[in-house]
């Protein structure tokens, strides 16, 4: 069964034609409420909300029946106690809104790097599921809530992905993943803050900053704001750190040049001293030896070279 985009039945690989509208309809709703049964007079105000009591029950009556006559080899509708309608979920093999509320239900607590490999693997299955809006097509008052609902369920799980993806240095993959959520939510800044520091952390500094700019326009466009103080201090830290990558690059020759040139400039002066060491000690030999002035000299004691 699916109920994210074009909602279909399939059976043993068949499509399931259901001839009423609102039979697809009332599965959806019935699927989508399984954890709280609906009264019949529930049922019909929800889906006919314009209509008399009198005229919504026949209604729903027909909605039922047209189901029950589409899917006659799986019963998936059963009354409960009281009267209440309910779906039997498990008559399904699968079920895409299911599959996403139960994944994300069972790991709603647990931050993205810090999911298990099964735990992943079955979000990643989920959120592939994810083929569209609920009941895409459908614009029933009570669809919308729904709709935003199961939207944020999505859009949340691919967040979780995102962290465990960049966790584990799959970046090809956590980017994969943030491109989904932007272009069903262009606007969503945990998201652009999420690509910020994954980009930063593999060294793309442009890519980050990039992204910063994408979530400025996307936010200014959609809601006519500037991003929130924790983006604007990632972005600051980013560019902060880029400067002090290039300052660093700019400033490592210089020093090199410096040590170069005063390496020199010692070198000469040892030159220079050890020049002044030879005349001197030409200077003691000829003095020991009576050789200064013409005429022979007391002979000195040694004296002590310069250093």
């Amino acid at each position: 069964m699916r109920l994210l985009g074009d909602v279909t039945i399939l059976q043993d690989g068949d499509v399931v034609r259901v001839s009423s509208a609102k039979a697809l309809e009332l599965l959806g709703l019935l699927i989508a409420r399984r954890s709280n049964p609906l009264a019949r007079e529930a049922v019909a105000a929800v889906l006919w909300p314009d209509e008399r009591p009198e005229v919504t029950r026949r209604q729903l009556r027909q909605a039922l029946w047209r189901l029950n006559g589409a899917l006659p080899r799986t019963p998936v509708l059963h009354a409960s106690r009281g009267g209440r309608l309910q779906v039997d979920v498990a008559a399904f093999a699968s079920i895409d809104l299911v599959m996403l509320e139960e994944a994300h239900a069972a790991t709603a607590d647990v931050a993205g790097a810090d999911l298990s490999d099964g735990q992943a693997e079955r979000l990643e299955g989920a959120a592939a599921g994810y083929g569209g809006d609920f009941l895409a097509g459908f614009h029933q008052e009570w669809c919308l809530p729904e709709r935003t609902r199961v939207q944020e369920i999505h859009l949340s799980v691919r967040d979780q992905l995102i962290g465990y993806c960049a966790s584990r240095g799959l970046v090809a993959r956590a980017l994969a993943h943030g491109r989904a959520v932007l272009d069903l939510e262009p606007a969503r800044e945990t998201t652009h803050r999420l690509l910020m520091r994954l980009h930063h952390r593999h060294g793309d500094r442009a890519a980050a900053l990039r992204q910063y700019r994408r979530c400025v326009e996307a936010l200014a466009a959609e809601y006519g704001v500037a991003p929130s103080a924790p983006t604007s201090l990632l972005h600051r830290r980013i560019r902060e750190d880029e400067s002090d990558h290039a300052r660093h690059q700019h400033e490592r020759p210089d020093e090199r040049r410096r040590v170069e040139s005063g390496a020199a400039e010692i070198a000469a002066v040892h030159e220079r001293l050890a020049e002044i060491q030879a005349t001197l000690d030409t200077l003691l030999r000829a003095v020991g030896h009576g050789m200064v002035g013409g005429a022979p000299r007391a002979t000195h004691p040694p004296v002590q070279r310069v250093r």
